[in-house]
């Protein structure tokens, strides 16, 4: 069963059935699922390094 409570958990459900099947496109190229989650754990484990935690806010930026 899919999980819909968030937007991570239908990641990690798409990264586990479509690992390679492409999550996003533009102009570049694109990522799929298992790149899209990698990205996004990597994010993840850097903003927890950083001292943010669950529930934490923080203002939205373009991270590149």
């Amino acid at each position: 069963m899919l999980q819909t409570d968030s937007l991570h958990g239908l990641l990690l459900q798409a990264a586990k059935r479509w690992p390679e099947h492409r999550a996003l496109t533009d102009a570049a190229g694109g990522l799929t699922f298992a790149q899209v989650l990698a990205a996004v754990q990597r994010r993840q484990q850097e903003l927890t390094s950083a001292g943010l935690k669950a529930g934490d806010r923080l203002p939205y930026r373009d991270w590149e």
